[in-house]
């Protein structure tokens, strides 16, 4: 096992680019005298709104609205992409909610990753970030119900923005991750929209500070173990650390992680979170939820939006961008009018005459087959990783599930001894009818894409 002390080398690429941005004062380390600085120095990291425009490919809106009760409105920029239609309606796009990072203490609505805005082209998908209010100025519970408060906002008016609340997902990095990770939370305990997914980029999730990493990085990289304390002693004051901190603060500290949205964690090997980032995966996997973890070798906090032109940042965007592809699939394919229809065909068979009221329908059958195929095949990769189960294993897994019922009716299971006693030379199986239905489906559609992919 390796010493607490022991420290790993930066790749050779990030670290050049980590001397460099040290040299120009780039996230200083942080203290409660000098927030302002790093506050400046995020305010100059800000994409200009031509570059948020992407050449005019995207529109993009400032919203006031209405923050959580008797608090002041939050911003959004609410960025959608011009999209092409044959339509007279305007179709509904996924959404992604995003909370900016900053450490609790530094940040705007405007600090959007790049790499989301290539998303919002490449998926049509609306970007909505949230501006919320900065601790110490406004100490918890103010980030965390201003970011939950943005998310009913836009969950109400979705209509309206154009967006489909059945693709809505939450995503941040840093203190927009754990943020992030927090309105996940509150959505499930208040009942609120039920999210498609969640975004989690190098989170930060735990007040205490106390684990190996934190200590093992205290001096390196961009954010290290004084810098952490200072977010959240900010955020929270003499109560970090204390036993009773909530999970809508840092959600490390969150004992229930069921039924929670599929999560995408990823982190650096040798920062601050990666203890934390690490551990609030596995529990997701414990509690049977589904999580996607990424640990980046040799890398510093923030290398993708920091250094993007790396190799590794180039990786692991591709690797957070193949996750939402995935994401966007499976609801794909449930809006067609082949996946539609199964809500009107029952589950019948002989045991409906004994059990009438124990019917469902096929729709909601293939969903959660569909949601149990997830689970057992990400409990296989976790205990029996020596089968090299891809990403890629995972979504034809799923699909699978999802799909094959396709060519159902209602007495399908009964008809097919029927037939088989009529025509003993005919093997037909309501089988062979979904992979037939799965074909029209797909060029029916226009979604070869997704079977490439």
């Amino acid at each position: 096992m390796a010493s607490a002390d022991k420290r790993s080398p930066y790749d050779p690429e990030l670290a050049k680019a980590l001397q460099r941005l040290i040299l120009a004062g780039v996230l200083p380390p942080v203290t409660l005298e000098n927030i302002h600085v790093l506050r400046e120095c995020l305010r100059r990291m800000r994409p200009a709104d031509d570059d948020i425009r992407r050449k005019g490919k995207i529109d993009v809106e400032e919203r006031n609205v209405p923050g959580p009760k008797d608090s002041p409105e939050i911003s959004l920029l609410i960025c959608r992409p011009k999209i092409l239609t044959t339509t007279t309606s305007t179709p509904l796009l996924p959404c992604i909610y995003h909370i900016h990072g900053g450490g609790m203490i530094a940040g705007d609505n405007r600090l959007i990753v790049p790499f989301l805005l290539d998303w919002a082209l490449e998926f049509n998908t609306v970007v909505a970030s949230v501006e919320y209010r900065l601790a110490p100025e406004h100490p918890h519970p103010a980030p965390s119900e201003d970011c939950y408060a943005g998310l009913l906002w836009v969950a109400e008016h979705a209509q309206e923005l154009g967006i489909d609340l059945a693709q809505l997902s939450v995503m941040g990095v840093s203190a927009g991750g754990g943020l992030a990770a927090a309105v996940a939370l509150m959505a499930r305990d208040r009942k609120g929209p039920a999210l498609h997914g969640q975004l989690l980029v190098c989170p930060m999730l735990d007040d205490r500070d106390q684990t190996p990493s934190t200590h093992q990085f205290e001096g390196m990289g961009l954010w290290d173990r004084q810098s952490n304390l200072t977010g959240w002693t900010a955020l929270l004051g003499d109560k970090r650390g204390a036993q009773d901190v909530s999970p809508y603060a840092a959600p490390s500290r969150a004992q229930d992680l069921t039924n929670l949205p599929p999560a995408y964690i990823d982190v650096s090997s040798t920062e601050t979170f990666r203890d934390e980032a690490v551990d609030y995966a596995q529990r997701i996997w414990q509690a049977s939820g589904i999580a996607e973890l990424h640990v980046w070798p040799d890398s510093f906090h923030g290398f993708t939006y920091l250094a993007p032109q790396a190799a590794l940042s180039k990786f692991a965007v591709e690797a957070a961008k193949n996750w939402y592809r995935r994401l966007l699939a499976s609801l794909r394919i449930i809006d067609t009018p082949q996946s539609q229809r199964l809500r009107r065909i029952k589950q019948l068979g002989a045991a409906h005459y004994v059990f009438p009221s124990a019917s469902h329908n096929r729709f909601e059958y293939s969903i959660g087959t569909c949601d149990l195929a997830g689970k057992l095949v990400t409990l296989l990769h976790q205990e029996q990783p020596h089968l090299d189960i891809t990403d890629q294993d995972k979504l034809c897994v799923q699909l699978a599930a999802l799909c094959h019922d396709l060519g159902h009716g209602p007495f399908s299971c009964l008809f097919e001894n029927v037939i088989e006693d009529i025509r003993p030379e005919r093997k037909w199986t309501h089988e062979e009818a979904s992979i037939k239905m799965f074909d029209y489906m797909i060029k029916q559609n226009n979604l070869e894409t997704i079977v490439q992919e």
